[in-house]
């Protein structure tokens, strides 16, 4: 954050001195300080200011705007994102002939503020808040706290649970910090099941892999031989059922970091270019919240093999392919930190209809099968559901149900004992026997 002041103060006071006509947009998640920034920017500045908040009319801006300034003057626009098509233009002119006025528009949608606004002469300059880092909250924390006499161990705890929060917390912060969403992932479903990899079984194989590979060079990114051996995404692939989705829910709880989730089926549109905007303002809430993991349920969707044939669908296709590998390239190209990285998790039942060029090392480089599970896998699952439920089983008993799982999922073994506990519950029965079983 003081970088980024120290920036808007050099590039504002250079406006003001200049009389050079120059505006900025002042973008960031909601509660992430921008209207502070620009109130105090002004302040600094030691120039009058007046804010206006956009609700429909700019009469009263454009009284500010044509009238000769004289001395240097300073207009905060709130609420840009609520222009509609006419008041836009009539903005643009606005900012064409401003005289002695600097403008700081100010919101946290800037995909929708119209091209028109950004370009030369107009919202030209762009000053764009991130989410705290994690120094950033603690020093925000421990002074909220101060009243309190929070020791540091509290002020830690809060800090690790608060990844992509903005500047505002509730008063009672310990407990609000486990129900209250991320500012910067408002727009995204970020909820996933409270899931570990204690509640896998007969998947120790992949779950060694992703220690190795992923946690491992992870937790540790001050290291600049863990920078080194970093992959940047995995791909969670095979049949449906086999807990694809479990081992990815797990390794975000391990990591205890930011999740942005989205369904790939959802963000395909019918209107021409709506399924790229789309993707674009996932990755930008991804760059905001990170440090953070960007959760991709069935890619094969989204992400399917270009050139295919011809045909409205196959170009939509090679579009979104196109716009999800530029974005995908852009977060790849910053060298990882603590307070950057952006890991990407995806999940498919069919790789082979993914776009070859999103498997290649330096982009989804691992690729964690996940397969029916063998003879020894169901026995580790049977027995690890067994544990988990309240079941009267004795050895011999367990290998007789592992052969009635021949050739079944994880999830389907899981549903077996659904049904069994739901028998048991109809006979009153203390706890679920062999004979339960269907």
């Amino acid at each position: 954050m003081p970088s980024l002041v120290a920036s808007a103060v050099k590039w504002l006071r250079t406006t003001l001195v200049s009389g050079i006509p120059s505006h900025a947009l002042v973008v960031g998640s909601p509660g992430s300080g921008k209207t502070h920034l620009v109130t105090s920017l002004a302040q600094h500045a030691n120039v009058p200011y007046v804010a206006h908040t956009y609700t429909g009319d700019l009469s009263t801006l454009a009284r500010h705007l044509t009238h000769p300034a004289a001395t240097p003057q300073i207009v905060i626009l709130e609420q840009l994102d609520l222009l509609d098509t006419a008041h836009a233009d009539l903005l643009a002119h606005l900012l064409d002939h401003a005289s002695g006025t600097t403008v700081l528009a100010v919101t946290d949608r800037p995909h929708v503020v119209p091209v028109s606004l950004l370009r030369s002469r107009r919202l030209e300059h762009t000053i764009r808040l991130a989410a705290p880092t994690p120094d950033g909250r603690r020093a925000m924390l421990a002074r909220m706290l101060a009243p309190m006499r929070a020791d540091d161990g509290m002020v830690d705890m809060l800090t690790a649970r608060t990844h992509g929060f903005g500047t505002v917390l509730d008063d009672e912060l310990a407990a609000a910090a486990s129900e209250v969403q991320p500012a910067a992932l408002l727009e995204h479903q970020t909820k996933i099941p409270s899931v570990s990899f204690t509640d896998v079984y007969g998947l120790d194989n992949v779950i060694d892999e992703i220690r190795c590979n992923v946690i491992d060079p992870m937790t540790q990114l001050n290291s600049a031989l863990a920078q080194l051996g970093l992959a940047r995404g995995i791909i969670f692939h095979g049949p449906t059922g086999t807990g694809k989705s479990m081992l990815a829910y797990a390794l975000v709880r391990e990591l205890s970091v930011n999740c942005v989730t989205i369904d790939a089926s959802q963000i395909l549109s019918k209107v021409v270019g709506e399924s790229e905007r789309t993707i674009a303002k996932v990755f930008q809430s991804a760059r905001a919240a990170a440090p953070c993991i960007l959760l991709i349920d069935q890619l094969e969707t989204l992400c399917g093999a270009r050139g295919a044939g011809p045909g409205t669908t196959e170009c939509t296709t090679d579009r979104v392919v196109t716009c999800f590998l530029t974005e995908l390239d852009g977060i790849l190209a910053t060298p990882a930190t603590p307070d950057n990285h952006i890991f990407v998790v995806a999940m498919t039942n069919r790789i082979d209809d993914i776009d070859s060029a999103l498997l290649r090392p330096g982009r989804l480089e691992l690729h964690a099968l996940v397969d029916v599970p063998s003879p020894a896998q169901r026995s580790a699952i049977v027995r690890g559901y067994a544990r988990r439920h309240p079941c009267n089983l004795s050895d011999d008993e367990l290998e007789l149900l592992v052969s009635r799982c021949d050739g079944m999922t994880g999830a389907e073994i899981q549903n077996r004992f659904q049904e069994a506990a739901v028998r048991a519950i109809r006979e009153n029965a203390a706890s679920i026997g062999l004979d339960h079983f269907p």
